[in-house]
């Protein structure tokens, strides 16, 4: 029987508030029969009144995810349902009806709400104190005066406002709220929650668009109501980032909404934000996405957000002149509290802490309930990701504008609970102060939030530290996917591009980040200026652009630009989605652009001192300016015996800018070739191939070494091919040579990490894989998990081996956890070989020393489902391969003799080829010699 067990719309179920322009459609079918392949497809497009709005056709393709519509412009705010119909190969035809999704506003269509703001103080323009010692401590040494930009201080509110309003005694059919903020809101409907969803309207450069959320409040509405928003600062007004700045978007946060009853008889009514509005103060005195919460129970307005409330006191809004915002409706999963988690335990540590320990590290808050405390009592929650190494509490992040306070002042009734709304933490204990009287753990809960991204990837062996490294490498990821890709959910908070041009293929194993990241990557494309540069956060934030243009006077670098090629194209291959390549490809090439001119315009200060060969390669080669270059690689130490960022940036710049302008260029031509823009193909594999050229002759001597040993150098370049086959096998000697020389641990930054595994097995250095992979000592990813790490470190040595010592650093960093990819790939052994994993390898890692390994990858044809286990010559594999994908099993060193007639009529050099299906192979392996 073939059935659709899955359907969607721009990755969602039954979305409401799409952008109407051109919407995407996927789904994913079963079958009980093998070697099933989808034939043909159509889907067709229905207003709720049945009339066929678009009908794709019968569709001769296998294709089921990333199919747009192509009809006539979508009405906005309308609700269609879509119908899909498929075939197989087996003449079996499966119909799913009823699905729905819902448009929201065209782009450009005015609103009838106006934008209005609370009557409140304008808080000044802050950054926090930096001088340079505390940029040292950050980047590295820098010769640098140091930033001191005013008060780190000002704090504001959370605003109330209100909106009273009756309706007609007429049947509704239909209501629809929608909003945005210039700052967070929280809205509610006659005192209950429009939505579970967080953060709204989430995180957008703020100067080039606003998201707004459209929810459905039919079953809300009565005859007399109220709106009620709590607004808050955000992203918008609040604290953001290295430094602390605020008002980085606005002085004044701000409300624009809309709600549109429907009735029966096809009349509309629509309340909207205007000057009839009216706001208050509450009991948040200040609500801040990085310094925290305060908020004081006694000033409680009750049921404020209920009709027959009094409201004394409250002013009238303002509303703002008239501004061209760009607004544009949901295109990716919100954020929302994605689990619920219990303390491991709550204690007085030997001085008299009472330490709240969730028992994991994560991105949320904690819910608390007290009892029988008095009126006024101040209670403390400060959050930390570690404690110190006498187990007391301290502050594991430089705490200057992201303090991780949350304050609550009791009213004084007999129970009382506190949980946050407008900031969320990376933390996992708490040290509280200010409570009276029993403590238990089941009073507090930990609330974890993310984006509510669909989990892809599940994986298990026999090693416990291995299975423990996969879950941490997935909580960095969940802790640090709330709205953008963030690179720690503490410290900054920020949309660094270099940690997501390293970690975006594990990335797009663990979760679905295809919306996710199609999302960001529109922002980059937003961010990107004029001249190509691609900056090195998105958002860019006004304190970063200040920090990158006083402290390195540049607002890109290697690396972190080329994010804007290698993110698209890894997405392109994970998900077989061409809008990656074609959306992104105007941006790429300026990119690229911006990049030749960098090179071929640069000179270093001894250029013309070079001799005539030297010079005509310079023009290829990208040494002039700043760059990250492989970042934080662990033996670049400074006096304290703390990873220096900066000389590991200076020692390794120039090499690793070359060396991805390379790859970039590789990339870019495949794009083209993809595209059939044959002529940039052409163009981009030649400066490839004159850059590979250049970057040889000038960085690797003849007996195949750099200049200096440092690992990372290696890895690029072996990984990117810059070398001949001839060169490529000395630099993977030496390469091997500094592992073992470094006694068998890792010495790579951020820009090498991810290639290093892979590099090291494509060379025939598997066992040196197999060391790294497992060593205990640091630096290695089983180093933090012997230390409780439950998530990924930003620095290697964060606890300092020799010491003890607890560092301040970012507990919580995808970007080391970019190992997983090559876990997924060589452990599990699942490998994807075609586009969106049509076609695909497993090869079990029989080699590896682990007695079984089990595991899943929800790609978008379905589940890739995988189990194989050793015992001496026995093996044994199971497997599910979806519908409409083909997969090759390596058997290595197979006794065909003991394999079954199925599966010997199947191989093939040592490759059993099989359909969709679920299988059991076992066999014995041929007998030693």
């Amino acid at each position: 029987m073939l059935s659709i067990i899955d359907k969607k719309c721009m990755g969602m179920q039954n979305p409401v508030g799409i952008r109407p322009a051109r919407p995407e459609f996927s789904w994913i079918i079963d079958s009980d029969m093998h070697d099933t392949v989808q034939e043909t497809y159509q889907i067709q497009v229905r207003s709720l009144d049945g009339t066929l709005v678009w009908d794709s056709g019968s569709c001769s393709s296998g294709i089921c995810s990333a199919v747009f519509y192509d009809g006539e412009p979508l009405r906005p705010r309308t609700c269609y349902e879509w119908t899909l119909a498929v075939t197989d190969n087996h003449g079996q035809t499966a119909v799913r009806r009823g699905d729905l999704f819902e448009t929201g506003f065209s782009e450009g269509e005015p609103w009838t709400g106006k934008w209005i703001s609370p009557k409140q103080e304008v808080v000044p323009d802050a950054f926090c104190d930096w001088p340079a010692d505390k940029l040292v401590e950050h980047f590295g040494p820098v010769d640098f005066v140091g930033l001191d930009m005013g008060n780190p201080n000002g704090v504001a509110p959370a605003y109330y406002l209100r909106k009273s309003f009756g309706l007609l005694p007429k049947k509704r059919s239909s209501a629809r709220l929608y909003i945005t903020a210039g700052g967070i809101y929280d809205v509610s409907l006659n005192g209950k929650p429009v939505t579970d969803t967080l953060f709204n309207p989430g995180f957008t450069p703020y100067d080039k668009y606003f998201e707004y959320q459209t929810f459905d409040v039919t079953g809300l509405l009565e005859q007399e109501n109220v709106i009620g928003v709590i607004l808050a600062d955000g992203w918008y007004k609040g604290r953001n980032g290295i430094g602390g700045l605020r008002n980085l978007y606005g002085k004044q946060t701000k409300l624009l909404a809309e709600l549109h009853v429907r009735y029966e008889d096809g009349t509309t009514d629509i309340i909207a934000t205007d000057d009839t509005w009216i706001s208050s103060k509450g009991p948040y005195e200040y609500a801040d996405l990085f310094v925290g919460e305060f908020y004081d129970a006694r000033k409680d307005l009750g049921a404020w957000d209920c009709a027959g409330y009094i409201p004394k006191g409250w002013t009238a809004v303002t509303v703002l002149p008239h501004t061209d915002e760009v607004l544009k409706g949901i295109c990716a999963p919100p954020a929302g509290v994605v689990e619920h988690i219990r303390p491991a335990s709550v204690y007085r540590n030997d001085i008299g802490e009472l330490i709240l320990d969730m028992g994991q590290n994560i991105a949320g808050f904690v819910r608390a309930t007290f009892y029988n405390q008095e009126p006024g009592a101040h209670i403390v929650f400060e959050h930390t990701e570690m404690l110190d190494e006498r187990g007391h509490y301290m502050n594991s992040i430089n705490p200057d504008c992201r303090e991780l306070i949350d304050h609550y002042i009791c009213c004084g009734k007999s129970s009382e609970t506190y949980c946050p709304r407008f900031t969320f933490h990376g933390f996992r204990y708490v040290r509280i102060s200010g409570l009276k009287g029993q403590v238990r753990a089941e009073d507090f809960e930990g609330l974890v939030v993310a984006s509510r991204l669909d989990t892809t990837m599940d994986f298990q062996c026999s090693n416990p530290d291995i299975t423990r490294l996969q879950s941490n490498i997935f909580r960095s990821q969940q802790g640090n996917f709330l709205g953008i890709p963030t690179d720690c959910p503490q410290r900054e908070k920020a949309g660094w591009t270099g940690d997501v041009f390293v970690y975006s293929d594990t990335a797009s194993y663990v979760q679905d980040v295809r919306m996710f990241l199609k999302r960001w990557l529109e922002m980059v494309r937003m961010e990107q200026f004029a001249n190509g540069i691609v900056p090195v956060t998105v958002p860019y934030t006004k304190n970063y652009y200040y920090i990158q243009d006083c402290v390195f006077q540049a607002h890109t670098s290697c690396g972190w630009g080329d994010a804007i090629i290698e993110v698209p194209w890894v997405l392109y291959q994970q998900y077989g989605d061409i809008s990656f390549l074609t959306d992104n490809y105007d941006a790429m090439k300026k990119w690229i652009g911006y990049v030749e001119k960098e090179a071929s315009e640069g000179r270093t200060d001894d250029y013309e001192k070079m001799p005539l060969s030297q010079q005509e390669r310079q023009p290829y080669l990208w040494n002039t300016g700043f760059h990250y270059g492989d970042w934080s690689y662990p033996s670049c130490r400074n006096e304290k015996g703390e990873t220096d960022n900066l000389q590991s940036s200076i020692n390794t710049r120039e090499y690793v800018a070359t060396a991805l302008y390379a790859h970039s260029c590789e990339v870019f031509s495949k794009v083209a070739a993809v595209l059939s823009k044959d002529e940039d193909a052409r163009y981009y594999r030649t400066l490839r191939d004159r850059i590979c050229k250049a970057y040889e002759e000038e960085y690797i001597r003849p007996d195949g070494q750099f200049p200096l040993p440092i690992q990372g150098l290696y890895v690029l370049t072996l990984a990117m091919g810059l070398v001949s086959e001839e060169k490529a096998g000395l630099l993977a000697r030496h390469l091997n040579q500094l592992i073992l020389d470094n006694g068998g641990c890792l010495d790579t930054g951020f820009m090498s990490i991810k290639f290093l595994l892979d590099v090291l097995c494509r060379y025939g250095y598997t066992d040196t894989a197999k060391t790294l992979l497992l060593q205990e000592k640091c630096p290695s990813w089983l180093y933090e998990v012997k230390h409780d790490a439950t998530t990924v470190w930003s620095k290697w040595n964060a606890i300092q081996p020799e010491t003890g010592k607890v560092t301040c650093a970012s507990y919580n960093h995808y970007s080391f956890g970019s190992v997983g990819k090559w876990m997924y790939n060589y452990i599990l052994g699942i490998r994807n070989t075609g586009c969106g994993f049509r076609d695909f390898v497993v090869e079990p890692g029989f080699d590896y020393p682990f007695q079984w390994a089990c595991g899943s990858y929800h790609c978008v044809y379905g589940d890739i489902r995988v189990a194989w286990a050793r015992d001496g010559r026995e093996r044994s594999i199971d497997l599910t391969v979806p519908v409409s994908t083909h997969a090759l099993i390596r058997l290595k060193d197979c006794d065909t003799n003991s394999l079954s007639h199925y599966f010997k009529d199947r191989m093939k050099d040592g490759y059993v080829s099989l359909g969709s299906g679920t299988y059991r192979i076992c066999y014995q392996t041929r007998p030693e010699m």
